[in-house]
């Protein structure tokens, strides 16, 4: 009787535990475009959010590719992407999080797709089961009282409790309550035949230099939907990246890249359009033609009412945001991973015969047919580590905070920027030199000090891919 409760108490626990489950991107040569909005990088339909996705990152590889190809560059520059589903509605107080979360997912798969070309290590194991039984005595009556019996009742149990909630009974006619006087059935098989591949793959390599050329969003009007990344990779860019980092502020600058967009760098910052679909670092240029490293981080406000509680959802994304910039920027500058994926495939038939005790005592036999099937499983992690130490020259040049253009759920971004000039200035402060010593030496380079589930849209992010640059 004790068995029986238990398996009960397996059916009830689960029932209950189920009711409450309810790029581096590079400025253009002298002149950076920085367009608004328009028809040309937005799309309105009724199509599959993905699909969208996917065309539209093709489409952007393929005209990239050819620029590369013109340029002389293709063995030179390679290019990934990753794609990510938003599966949440527009009505969940966290949708902005979890559109942050979607952006993340892509880069990290498009970093995966990259690390698995890298140092790939694979083990393969195949294997073969075979079972046969025949002649064995069939169980009596007194059977179903020894463990083997107890075993079956509690599998049962189990079985029952994965697969049925207690309305799903109901519907089939039978009473929850009853379920204790279930037939108790002692199974055994007759014969299996398996075959099956097991897989183990391990990558590693160096991410660092990986940049975030395009972000691509195609959302439905109840906040569902789809996001895409594509990322660039080159040498060069991993090179001049590390090296704007490890150069203690001792730049020239490229009077050829000059941009007078930036002469006013937060400025110049706050004027991007769709500033929440830039993501990443990226090197720009100011107007004397200075290099910059520039980090985009962004996070989603948690929606509330209560104007208290909102300045602190508030006040939480900003951190957030501030840590995915400089996280962004360290991962750029430095960065490595691990991948290692398992995976194993069996195809099996087997024949089974089923006995039930009969309230008689008697016991009555089933021999079932012979079954096919097959079995997937499959296991992946990664594992990416980023690291800048002693970094001088970096600070918060802009933050923003806007409101979805489809959803109207609120995000939260900041800009933060590491430039040559900033460290020299740094560098002076600290040297114990007087301030007419530091004017002097620093008045000539000198920049502007900074002041303070329906229709489907697809955005972009702005396209600063220049061959060049790579």
């Amino acid at each position: 009787m004790k068995y029986h409760m238990l398996a009960l108490a397996i059916v009830f626990s689960f029932n209950s535990y189920a009711d409450q489950a309810v790029p581096v991107a590079n400025a253009a040569e002298a002149e950076v475009v920085l367009p608004s909005q328009s028809a040309d990088n937005v799309q309105q339909a009724q199509s599959d959010p993905a699909d969208l996705t996917e065309n539209a990152i093709n489409d952007y590889m393929s005209d990239v590719q050819a620029r590369v190809a013109k340029a002389g560059k293709s063995h030179s520059i390679q290019f990934f992407s990753g794609q990510a589903s938003l599966n949440i509605n527009r009505n969940d107080p966290d949708w902005a999080i979890f559109r942050e979360q979607a952006i993340e997912e892509a880069v990290i798969k498009a970093r995966e797709s990259y690390l698995t070309t890298l140092n790939r290590d694979v083990v393969q194991e195949q294997f073969r089961e075979f079972f046969s039984s025949k002649g064995k005595p069939e169980p009596t009556a007194a059977d179903f009282q020894s463990e083997a019996g107890v075993t079956s009742l509690l599998d049962k149990a189990i079985l029952l409790a994965e697969t049925m909630l207690d309305k799903e009974l109901v519907e089939q006619g039978i009473e929850p309550a009853t379920f204790k006087k279930a037939t108790p059935q002692i199974k055994r098989d007759l014969f299996r035949d398996a075959i099956g591949t097991k897989t183990l793959s391990k990558a590693y390599g160096d991410l660092s230099g990986m940049t975030v050329q395009q972000v691509y969003e195609f959302i439905r009007e109840d906040g569902t939907g789809h996001i895409g990344v594509v990322m660039a990779l080159s040498a060069k860019k991993r090179e001049h990246i590390r090296a704007l980092v490890e150069s203690d502020g001792r730049v020239e600058p490229i009077p050829a890249r000059a941009n007078p967009e930036f002469a006013n760098v937060s400025a110049g910052l706050a004027a991007i359009p769709e500033i929440y679909l830039e993501f990443g670092t990226k090197v720009f240029y100011d107007d004397k033609g200075y290099p910059m490293l520039v980090s985009f981080g962004q996070s989603g406000v948690r929606y509330t009412r209560d104007p208290d509680e909102r300045d602190l959802e508030r006040e939480d994304a900003h951190q957030f945001a501030i840590d995915n910039a400089y996280g962004a920027l360290a991962a750029t500058y430095n960065m490595n991973g691990d991948h290692v994926r398992e995976s194993i495939q069996k195809s099996s038939k087997t024949k089974r015969e089923t006995f039930e005790l009969i309230k008689d005592g008697s016991v009555r036999k089933n021999s079932g047919a012979v079954r096919k099937a097959i079995m997937r499983e499959s296991e992946a992690l990664s594992s990416m580590t980023a690291s800048i130490q002693g970094l001088t020259g970096v600070s918060v040049h802009h933050k923003w905070r806007k409101k979805h253009p489809i959803t109207g759920k609120e995000m939260s971004g900041v800009v933060v920027v590491w430039h040559p000039v900033t460290v020299q200035n740094a560098e002076l402060m600290q040297s114990g030199k007087s301030a007419a010593e530091i004017e002097a030496i620093m008045a000539p380079n000198e920049p502007n000090a900074p002041q303070n589930g329906g229709k489907v849209q697809g955005r972009k992010s702005v396209d600063r891919f220049d061959p060049e640059d790579f």
